[in-house]
């Protein structure tokens, strides 16, 4: 091995999948009246949503300018932008 190459311990572990741990909030865009939000899941993919739009088994409630909420049934939770 030279000293460019990586260890192959090493390139398993950098290059492993990993499962991300919930739902989380990454922007909020658009007019105030028809606001949209950028979600990561915890597949590491990205959707953009609207109110009313399906997010797994959640509905998106509600749009403010820096959080969602997502409803199931009777229970609701909210989704905030991380402190910048």
């Amino acid at each position: 091995m030279t000293s460019s190459e990586t260890p192959s311990n090493i390139a398993k572990l950098a290059t492993e999948k990993a499962k991300l741990p919930a739902l989380a909030l990454l922007g909020i865009f658009g007019s105030s009246s028809a606001l949209q939000a950028l979600i990561r899941t915890p597949d590491g993919n990205s959707m953009t949503v609207r109110t009313g739009d399906r997010v797994q088994r959640d509905t998106v409630a509600a749009i403010a300018e820096d959080y969602i909420v997502l409803s199931h049934g009777n229970r609701t939770k909210t989704l905030r932008l991380p402190a910048s």
